[in-house]
């Protein structure tokens, strides 16, 4: 039994172990940066975390990718590291995610390598997506006018400090 058979007790498992340790970092890398805490109405910090996770699928082996796509796509999957992805992003970008885990794992469709097709109706994941955006759009106009609001103020206050400091 001990000559590496297949009934072999301690028969190593398909994969080695130096991926089981690489795909256990990479999944302790992207839980961190999903526990990450981030203030509501943050988006920059939303999108920085997201960026961060779809950096992290760069990491990923295809099979990993595709073992992670599986847990995604399982409607009550138990996985913490799907658990979590989906608790800290919109429908849109898991789908996003989604995406990118079958372009890793070269389960990609047609339908995942292009973001839309003519003639598609957008969806409703399509249009949270598209609010997000112009929300962050709005408050990027709205620091630009208060920073220019605040800088016309502090030109007003020189000017009447030089006025106050020239004797008369």
């Amino acid at each position: 039994m001990g000559d590496g058979s297949a009934g072999s007790v301690g028969q190593a498992s398909p994969k080695n172990v130096g991926a089981v340790a690489q795909e256990a970092i990479v999944d302790e890398q992207m839980m961190g940066a999903l526990k990450v805490p981030v203030q509501a109405g943050d988006n920059k910090g939303v999108q920085a975390r997201f960026q961060k996770v779809r950096d992290l699928v760069d990491k990923m082996t295809p099979e990993h990718a595709g073992e992670l796509l599986d847990k995604l796509n399982t409607k009550n999957s138990n996985d913490p590291l799907a658990k979590e992805i989906k608790n800290k992003f919109s429908d849109a970008s898991v789908e996003k995610l989604k995406k990118d885990l079958a372009l890793k794992s070269g389960r990609a469709t047609d339908s995942q390598t292009t973001d839309t097709k003519p003639g598609k109706t957008s969806t409703g994941a399509d249009a949270k997506t598209k609010v997000s955006e112009m929300k962050t759009k709005e408050e990027q106009i709205r620091d630009a006018i208060l920073n220019y609001h605040a800088k016309e103020k502090e030109r007003e206050i020189e000017e009447k400090m030089k006025k106050l400091d020239k004797p008369k």
